[in-house]
């Protein structure tokens, strides 16, 4: 008999996250819409579940994901529209203390508004703070090792990210940014953990 060990990655995540309120230094910000591009590591967390009443763990290996913005500055404030593509491959599934390794692969659509806070540090370097609450879907691949099947559902769901990064303004009109995003995937259904991911990456900004 086939038993399932069912990867439901609802990228779902609600939330709003709270922006610091501290200071913001003398330097002034233009007002005005922007555009940008990203890329970056990406790398999910093992999700913890069960097979038949036995404890099991799916691994990720570490994959990567695109991204583009489309903004608008009001200031040091600013909102944001964004479109990213993830993919992490199936690594080892372990159950009943057996691990087998995995042959597949996991694709992640996400769409999303953020709301984000920048500050003056020194001339040039601007970090700011934020997140995004959105969209996503996701499917992939399925196997089967040993009777277990690993399946990836196809669905759409809600998801959320906190980020902080570092804005370098060395050319006029275009930043580079380097930054960290966590994302909360809300997956705990059935015998499933929630899911989150870390993504490290780096983009570069367009102000008009």
């Amino acid at each position: 008999m086939t038993s399932t060990f069912r990867l439901s990655c609802p990228l779902a995540a609600a939330g709003v996250v709270l922006l610091s309120s501290g200071h913001v230094g003398a330097q002034t910000f233009d007002a005005g819409p922007y555009v940008g591009i990203s890329a970056g590591g990406l790398l999910f967390q093992d999700l913890d579940g069960s097979v038949e009443g036995e404890s099991a763990s799916l691994d990720f290996a570490p994959g990567y994901a695109i991204a583009a913005q489309l903004g608008y500055r009001f200031s040091a404030l600013r909102t944001e529209l964004e479109l990213e593509y993830g993919v992490v491959d199936l690594d080892v599934i372990e159950a009943a203390g057996v691990s087998e390794d995995l042959d597949g692969e996991l694709n992640v659509l996400r769409g999303t508004a953020g709301l984000y806070l920048d500050f003056t540090l020194l001339p040039l370097f601007t970090p700011y703070v934020g997140g995004g609450v959105g969209a996503a879907h996701v499917d992939g691949d399925s196997t089967t090792v040993d009777g277990v099947t690993v399946e990836v559902e196809d669905d759409t769901h809600l998801t959320a990210h906190g980020e902080v990064g570092l804005a370098l303004d060395f050319l006029p009109f275009v930043s580079i940014v380097p930054a960290y995003r966590y994302i909360w995937i809300d997956s705990g259904e059935g015998d499933l953990d929630d899911t989150t991911a870390h993504l490290i990456k780096l983009g570069a900004r367009l102000e008009f």
